[in-house]
């Protein structure tokens, strides 16, 4: 595959990319920085009510910089631990599993692929398909995820990196890739997120994939309780919007099935399928008890079973939407 990236230095929307030979593309910002910047926050616990509407009415559609760097602020202060909290053996595991198969399915034997993995945190869902890939592009907004990612993909051919987010591919040229990932909600964190998906299609090639998972607005119902209890004006304004507060503390976007699909077909692809994931287990996950029991493989594996037989029953308790699509072929 051709260079997919401009080589040359620009600066867009408040960033600069510089490019280190075919390899690595990174900002000036340090990660010392930004991780210094971290250690005086604690999302969890400084909530300011009316910072935090300003936020949800900020997140309306509009690339905005300082919402990006909030995020990437916030990763990059996790990347050290990030694999370990979403390992193979994690409750987030479950839903990855099925995602998995689902997307193994749809490739069937494929290989050769040129594939990107936007928003790719620390590489988990590149290195799934990294057997099938002949290039590999890592993006994030996050500085130290990224260098993790590229630090894992040293021994594959043709890796490139690019710190951007989802909502502001522009160094990246049309129809470039035959796989195109977008995993742990990048969607739902970017401030435009009807723009990011329509440059996650801009980059697909004709006939390509795209996978996607996104905080589910049904499933977000439980956040929404725990941080305003009952309060039925709130409850209305985030099921008419979508736009809330997370758990992490950052502003992002609970997509619905139909909202999502719709705005794939808008930008030129076709939906395959959009599963609600976890099923069962998602009413379970946060539960002291049932963590404990799927440490033993025995019962993480029936888990992940009945899991895939329930993937198309559909369920409101569900975290995440996962979707998976088909660039439109010309004239199709």
């Amino acid at each position: 595959m051709t260079n997919a990236i401009a080589p040359e230095i620009t600066e867009e929307s408040g960033y600069t990319h510089q490019t280190l030979g075919q390899q690595l593309y990174l900002p000036t910002a340090t990660s010392r920085q930004i991780l210094a910047r971290q250690k005086k926050i604690n999302y969890d616990t400084q909530r300011d009510p009316e910072k935090d509407k300003e936020k949800i009415r900020m997140h309306t559609n509009m690339i905005n910089p300082q919402e990006v760097e909030e995020a990437a602020t916030y990763f990059d202060a996790t990347s050290v631990g990030y694999d370990a909290e979403f390992s193979d053996s994690s409750i987030w595991s479950i839903a990855h599993r099925t995602g998995r198969t689902l997307l193994e399915q749809a490739l069937d034997e494929r290989t050769g692929l040129d594939i990107a993995d936007i928003g790719c945190g620390t590489g988990k869902w590149a290195g799934f398909f990294s057997g099938r890939a002949s290039s590999l592009l890592l993006s994030d907004v996050a500085e130290s995820m990224l260098a993790v990612a590229v630090r894992k993909f040293a021994h594959v051919p043709s890796v490139q990196s690019l710190r951007a987010s989802v909502d502001d591919l522009g160094h990246i040229s049309d129809a470039s890739f035959d796989l195109v990932l977008c995993m742990g909600d990048p969607l739902s964190y970017a401030p435009d997120y009807v723009r990011g998906i329509s440059e996650l299609c801009r980059i697909t090639r004709p006939g390509g994939l795209i996978f996607v998972s996104v905080d589910s607005r049904l499933g977000y119902l439980r956040i929404l309780k725990e941080q305003h209890h009952a309060d039925l004006d709130t409850l209305f304004t985030f099921l008419e919007t979508g736009n809330i507060i997370g758990w992490e503390g950052l502003p992002l976007h609970a997509f619905t099935t139909k909202e999502l699909g719709d705005l794939f077909a808008e930008a030129g692809a076709e939906t395959l399928s959009i599963h609600s994931l976890p099923s069962a287990s998602a009413y379970f996950l946060f539960d002291d008890r049932f963590r404990e029991q799927i440490h033993d493989p025995r019962q993480f594996e029936r888990l992940i079973a009945m899991e895939d037989l329930l993937r198309d029953q559909g369920s409101p308790g569900p975290h995440h939407l996962y979707g998976l699509f088909k660039k439109a072929l010309p004239g199709g």
